[in-house]
């Protein structure tokens, strides 16, 4: 299939064009920019064709990623698909979730596949961590962190309200997907506290659930945490660079038994080249519950945010 890139972003750079590369079934071919001396320095870099947003569109490419500022998801989502083409949708996948449902309904009718490029999922320490709970017992507390200093650009997206700026979409949606995927989505109450100055840069989250607790650490502004802890009733699992590994990295997870460590290792992987690899060989059918999944991230976040 051919991959058009939507928006020369750092992180389509970094791990998305390295991604798609590595992928038999994929071929990265075009770039697009607003900036057409951008687009063209990228079409050399990489090897493949420049334009701009609308010429991709036009264009004969199979999938396009998005790699825009969360404000801009839902108008260029839906352009996307209006062009009949394949969309996958760097998280935050829209701004809403009524955005969000209008989007996967147009890929419906078109027959097209759409997901929410949310990457961390498709590392096998995902699927580790699944195999290791019914080891430790009924869940009883989740712990789930992602923070980071602040930026050192202040003109950074993220601190721009009207492109979606603001940890709520830009960081919350890996603690939070993670504690649904250990919790499920039925919690009884939720307690939150939101830190905002020009945009919503930090908070923290409690979870209450018939059984158990979650707290939820996200934002930026604070030191650099990326981990999980689950207690249940016999053991504990703990894991750093939980939602943001690179390929290299051979961060364990620590199983904990009355203060007894086993650390297991996990082999390295390239989560963004198993997403886009899921993406392309998946059925619609198949995305239909990461759909589901995405819509109920953001009816919490509408919630929280009003």
């Amino acid at each position: 299939m051919k991959v058009g890139i939507l928006g020369c972003s750092s992180i389509a750079e970094r791990c998305i064009i390295p991604a798609i590369k590595k992928i038999k079934e994929a071929r990265l071919s075009g770039v697009a920019s607003r900036n057409s001396d951008k687009a063209i320095a990228w079409g050399i870099e990489h090897g493949t064709k420049p334009y701009t947003y609308e010429d991709l569109l036009l264009s004969d490419v199979d999938v396009v990623y998005v790699s825009l500022p969360p404000g801009l998801h839902y108008e260029w989502g839906k352009k996307v698909l209006l062009s009949g083409k394949h969309l996958l949708m760097e998280k935050t996948f829209t701004t809403n979730s009524q955005d969000a449902i209008e989007l996967f309904n147009i890929a419906k009718l078109k027959n097209l596949k759409c997901m929410e490029a949310l990457m961390y999922e498709f590392h096998p320490v995902q699927n580790e961590i699944d195999s290791l709970l019914e080891k430790i017992g009924d869940v009883k507390h989740v712990d789930a962190s992602f923070c980071f200093p602040h930026f050192t650009n202040k003109a950074d997206i993220r601190y721009n309200k009207d492109l979606g700026g603001g940890s709520i979409y830009d960081s919350l949606i890996y603690p939070l997907s993670f504690v649904h995927r250990i919790l499920g989505k039925s919690y009884k109450d939720c307690y939150h506290y939101l830190i905002e100055n020009d945009v919503i840069e930090r908070g923290t989250i409690c979870l209450t659930y018939p059984n158990a607790i979650a707290n939820i650490n996200f934002g930026f502004g604070q030191a650099y945490r990326n981990e999980i802890t689950i207690s249940g009733a016999k053991e504990i699992i703990k894991a750093e660079r939980v939602f943001s590994r690179t390929p290299d990295s051979i961060n364990p997870i620590h199983l904990i038994s009355n203060g007894d460590i086993e650390s297991l290792q996990i082999n390295k992987s390239d989560q963004f080249e198993n997403m886009i690899s899921f993406f392309m060989s998946a059925s619609i059918k198949t995305l239909y519950k990461k759909e589901l999944n995405t819509i109920s991230r953001l009816k919490f976040m509408d919630k929280i945010t009003k």
